[in-house]
């Protein structure tokens, strides 16, 4: 079981790596390129609070419990890895 959990971590670490590396650091240099292209901080968190109040699609049309902690992990390394 521990096993599974190091893997996990290890698994998550190297798609944040990735994402860093092929997402973050192209978005960097292209607003370098271009400030112009900048998203304002506060236009950011706006958008993450609404995204955040919103009702999600799955808690809409079923009344399962939510996903485990392993889930949401295998989910956010998913979502990171598609980055």
């Amino acid at each position: 079981m521990a096993r599974d959990g190091v893997r996990a971590l290890l698994e998550h670490d190297a798609a944040v790596e990735r994402w860093l590396r092929e997402e973050v650091v192209i978005g960097h240099a292209e607003y370098l390129g271009d400030s112009s292209k900048a998203v304002q901080a506060e236009e950011v968190l706006g958008r993450i609070k609404a995204r955040r109040k919103a009702p999600k699609a799955c808690e809409i049309a079923t009344t399962s419990p939510p996903h485990d902690a392993r889930a949401r992990a295998e989910d956010s390394t998913s979502r990171a890895a598609k980055r």
